[in-house]
């Protein structure tokens, strides 16, 4: 009598998670949530989601977040002004988060409130301006660096609670109503 033994390979494929980048593709103002705005779709709303927004348009453009989102950073490139506008866009993620202007003229900004779940930095390479208008809580830091300026408006006060530090470039405070720009310390 003799015994066979059958080896069954086992392997083990590894998973890497890696951010999910969505590209705004519309030449138009539109809704986040359209997964067809985006190149690949879904729209991004996750942690590890960088939502890009570059030079497809060819005039002023809004995009309207009608339900809260979370991302790891957005990207801007374009000589057009982005507009981002209506719920809440929190930024979130472990390893930290960004909002980055790599290119062009645009004179882009957030309207909506900005939530700062993570350490948070502004890079605005060039020097254009970036505004933050809507109100800015969390527990994260904001730092501004790049040779471009990054303004902080907008009737609502800012509660973040991290520090605020200028590696680079601008910081201009221009809340208005008596509204609090830096709440700790700059």
């Amino acid at each position: 009598m003799s015994c066979f033994k059958k080896i069954i390979p086992f392997f083990c494929v590894p998973v890497f998670l890696i951010a999910a980048t969505g590209t705004w593709n519309v030449d138009a103002s539109g809704n986040w949530e359209t997964a067809s705005n985006w190149t690949p779709g879904p729209p991004p709303d996750a942690t590890t989601d960088i939502a890009r927004f570059l030079a497809i348009i060819t005039a002023n453009r809004t995009v309207t977040i009608n339900t809260p989102k979370i991302v790891q950073g957005t990207e801007f490139n374009n000589n057009f002004n982005y507009l981002i506008s209506g719920s809440t866009l929190t930024y979130q993620n472990g390893a930290g988060v960004t909002l980055d202007v790599t290119g062009g003229t645009g004179q882009h900004s957030i309207a909506s409130s900005v939530v700062l779940a993570n350490n948070f930095t502004a890079t605005i390479t060039p020097a254009i301006n970036f505004t933050i208008s809507g109100p800015i809580s969390g527990a994260g830091t904001l730092t501004k660096a790049g040779a471009g300026t990054l303004i902080l408006s907008g009737t609502a006060s800012n509660t973040f609670s991290g520090l605020t530090t200028v590696s680079a470039g601008g910081l201009t405070l221009s809340k208005s109503g008596g509204a609090v720009a830096i709440p700790g310390d700059l």
